[in-house]
């Protein structure tokens, strides 16, 4: 069912497992003993699929683990295997009842309630279903803590330290319990306690800086390793599960998820008003520049300036003043050659075309066209008539 074959495993030079050879049996009660920093609680990770071996091959059911991926570890802690462990990692914001049921939350088309319910009263915790698991003492919660991990009905179970944290009188008690499950599964249990291991146990492995160094009921398994895997779907939590635990989570501390809440509203309520507030001023600095144009007409004359020419122009050869040819320096020493020079004539007809046939042009309140209009007057001084032009403005 379960075998490692010469597994080795470093931490950079720190050689920590060394050619460990272990065959298991399907229901026996297994002791690992050994010192701190033996080894025995990374041959249980690498057993649980929690740590990855360097060399060796860890086979499980005749099925070689050397290209297991990701899915398929997931698979195989996840149908096959149990875990119980010294701090109990129970949730505990959760209630029994919930710490149990959730060990099945990747499980379908089955009765969960019955399933949960069942496995409660078989470990004497009916009673216990709603009660917060941080009312329970030591010895409750390492029993609820069993239940979770039987629920899912794992065919191994791991157990680290499981009496660490308990008296003797509770150590005994669970002790007791996994002699019974391990009639009909393989219970694997890492402790420091001889006489808990002599008492209960059905096999006794003891380690030593790495070494298996003694077993006292050695198995040698005939199972050949000659089946593939198989590939293995990802699961996922039901959108029901996934809210319940989130929602429980938020009511944990309800506190802080109200201070949370409080401070996520200010803060958006906040930038909503800096963005309405500038939006608001970018309008009235827009209306307000609109208003201060609109005093200020565009003014379009026959005549213009462009002096770009002029300035940055090659002017020499440039006939500028009665068919003169004028030169650089000529220009830079008279304004009235610049000005002749920059002297330019706007196409106004074509302009006022282009306007009469575009009356409705947007931001364009009034339109005023100015004509010179020249007139022959004749003016009177002493007894002469002399003529003289008069150009007024006409306006339309």
């Amino acid at each position: 069912m379960l075998s490692l074959k010469h597994i080795c495993k470093n931490y950079g030079s720190n050689k920590v497992l060394k050619d460990i050879n272990i065959d298991f049996r399907n229901q026996e009660l297994v002791a690992i003993l050994g010192e701190s920093g033996s080894g025995k609680s990374t041959l249980l990770n690498i057993i649980g699929g929690l740590d990855k071996y360097d060399s060796g091959d860890l086979i499980i059911d005749g099925i070689s683990t050397k290209k297991y991926k990701s899915n398929d570890w997931d698979y195989y802690r996840e149908q096959k295997l149990g875990f119980v462990f010294q701090s109990y990692n129970l949730i505990e914001h959760l209630n029994v009842y919930d710490n149990v049921n959730i060990a099945l939350m990747y499980r379908k088309r089955i009765n969960k309630k019955e399933e949960c319910s069942k496995i409660l009263n078989n470990f004497g915790l009916k009673n216990f279903k709603k009660r917060n698991v941080k009312s329970l003492s030591g010895g409750e919660k390492q029993r609820v803590a069993i239940a979770r991990s039987l629920v899912k009905n794992p065919s191994i179970l791991l157990c680290d330290e499981p009496t660490g944290a308990l008296d003797s009188n509770n150590s005994l008690e669970v002790m007791k319990i996994l002699k019974e499950i391990s009639k009909k599964k393989l219970v694997i249990v890492v402790t420091h306690s001889e006489e808990l291991a002599s008492k209960f146990a059905d096999r006794i492995i003891k380690i030593k800086d790495g070494k298996l160094i003694h077993d006292s009921n050695k198995y040698i398994s005939n199972e050949k390793n000659n089946k593939k895997s198989k590939n293995k779907k990802k699961r996922a939590v039901s959108i029901f599960e996934a809210l319940k635990l989130s929602f429980n989570n938020l009511c944990l501390r309800k506190g802080r998820t109200f201070l949370i809440s409080m401070a996520g509203s200010i803060g958006i309520v906040g930038i909503s008003l800096i963005i309405s507030l500038s939006s608001g001023v970018e309008k009235y600095m827009q209306n307000e520049e609109e208003k201060a144009i609109s005093n200020y007409p565009i003014k379009i004359e026959k005549n213009s300036y462009d002096y770009n020419d002029v300035l940055f122009k090659d002017i020499n050869n440039e006939k500028c003043h009665d068919g003169v040819i004028c030169s650089n320096d000529d220009i830079s020493n008279s304004d009235e050659i610049v000005d002749a020079l920059a002297l330019k004539e706007n196409n106004l007809q074509d302009f006022k075309k282009y306007l009469d046939a575009n009356k409705k042009l947007n931001n364009i309140s009034y339109i005023n066209y100015l004509y010179d209009v020249n007139l022959n007057i004749y003016s009177d001084k002493n007894n002469i008539v002399y003529p003289s032009n008069i150009s007024i403005n006409n306006t339309t």
